[in-house]
């Protein structure tokens, strides 16, 4: 098959592909809905793009038909790897195919920075993904995701919002995120239960506050795993006084979680380190 032949369900047949429901799997064959990730991502010759959970390689034929600097794309699922190398042999650009779990793979590693991360992230591991590379401090100088709507919906939320949540927090102190377009769940084979979004994040040159990661990590975790319960009560899991916690960081010990901003979570945060 030529290059310019070869698409999804060519390498599905050729190769048996059926989707892992444990991997959560769902192949994206909608080519419009590819170009328009594509469109997005602002492809260069000199682009080094990086892709999680190709699958059998529908976004990924079209990455390499933009002939970028390099891409490469890390695999769980062995069974695609023979579809990514016939992609890989027809293209005309360099691309790495990396078998292994994302979720354990330093990305640093590559020696490449400002990489373009241009994905469609398994639903059952997006939200950790995003938050390991945020830990991280992954050399992305932009991503273009797929995720579940309702996950996109979180990252976006504000405070007082039903969906405002840990990742909330967390994305929006870290990058500038911004939805672009939904995807409807007829765009995959098999389909989902729900419909995507696609959405960008750009790093922030540095956090929206000042604040340690490690400490913020354990303010948000403990404040939005008991949500319904008032600030005095969710920090005391953390800390033995937390109503001074709250009086020296400017906040209202009568709130819930999703009556505070980011900077509030900040501040708690940094008072919580200065008294450890």
């Amino acid at each position: 098959m030529h290059r310019e032949e070869i698409n999804l369900k060519y390498l599905l047949n050729k190769y048996n592909l059926i989707s892992k429901k444990s991997l959560g799997q769902h192949f994206l064959f909608e080519k419009n809905i590819i170009l328009k990730i594509i469109e997005a991502a602002n492809i260069k010759k000199n682009s080094h793009i990086y892709e999680v959970g190709p699958g059998p390689g529908s976004l990924t034929i079209e990455l390499a038909r933009m002939k970028p600097k390099s891409i490469t794309v890390i695999e769980k699922d062995e069974r695609c790897l023979k579809a990514l190398n016939e992609i890989k042999d027809l293209a005309s650009t360099q691309i790495k195919i990396i078998s292994g779990n994302a979720l354990k793979f330093d990305e640093i590693s590559l020696g490449k920075k400002d990489m373009i991360n241009i994905s469609n992230l398994p639903y059952n591991i997006s939200s950790k993904l995003l938050v390991k590379w945020i830990e991280n401090k992954a050399p992305f100088s932009r991503y273009i995701l797929m995720f579940q709507k309702e996950v996109a919906d979180r990252l976006v939320s504000n405070k007082n919002e039903k969906t405002y949540s840990r990742i909330s927090v967390l994305t929006q102190w870290f990058y500038e995120v911004k939805i672009l377009f939904n995807v409807p769940r007829t765009a995959f084979i098999p389909k989902p239960k729900v419909n995507s979004s696609v959405i960008m994040l750009k790093p922030r040159p540095k956090p929206l506050y000042p604040a340690n990661i490690v400490y913020l990590q354990k303010v948000l975790r403990i404040c939005f795993g008991y949500r319904r319960k008032m600030l005095k009560t969710s920090l005391s899991f953390l800390h033995s006084k937390p109503e001074e916690i709250l009086d020296k960081a400017g906040v209202s010990k009568n709130l819930r979680p999703e009556d505070l901003s980011i900077r509030d979570f900040c501040e708690i945060s940094n008072v919580l380190e200065n008294i450890s």
